[in-house]
């Protein structure tokens, strides 16, 4: 059940049972997990060693971020606010974020004035997907019933691909 009607075609969040840490944790989760899972495409491997290895960094590398996803709360809600003052739609803003946050890992590459790696590459698509978590567990808030359905076709199908995983 998508929402209940208020007022010409904007349609109330379904309801959210769940905390918003509760939401942002699970945000954190998928945008690292994607971040983790396209960045082995950029990686060699060849040998068994290697990707054993690789697991272990992975593993420790996922470990690391969770730490430091507190830390990101403090630039998420200043973006937050900007993007509500200057009206960007709430689905819009929730996506854009996340690959803003995700795009910290090009700041070493354009700080040293050298071309990003495809692994930062990685993060801003993980960001951007870990935003969409996010609004989709909040309820899609602020949506048109029309691109209810289509968000709501998005995840579906976003979640048929992650059980064949």
């Amino acid at each position: 059940m998508p929402g209940e009607r208020i007022e010409g075609d904007i349609v109330a969040p379904r309801t959210v049972s769940e905390h918003p840490v509760w939401s942002y944790f699970k945000a954190c989760v998928a945008a690292f997990a994607t971040a983790i899972l396209l960045s082995g495409f950029f990686m060699d491997s060849n040998a068994p060693a290697p990707f054993a290895s690789r697991i272990f960094v992975n593993f420790v590398s996922g470990i690391v971020m969770m730490t430091f996803a507190p830390l990101l709360l403090i630039p998420i809600r200043l973006l937050s606010d900007l993007f509500r003052l200057v009206s960007v739609p709430r689905g819009v803003s929730d996506i854009l974020i996340g690959g803003l946050v995700g795009s910290l890992m090009l700041l070493p590459a354009i700080t040293e004035g050298t071309a990003p790696d495809p692994l930062a590459g990685c993060f801003v698509v993980g960001g951007l997907l870990g935003g969409f978590v996010f609004w989709r567990a909040r309820g899609y808030p602020g949506l048109s019933s029309h691109h209810h359905r289509m968000a709501d076709q998005f995840g579906a199908a976003l979640d048929k691909s992650r059980q064949q995983l």
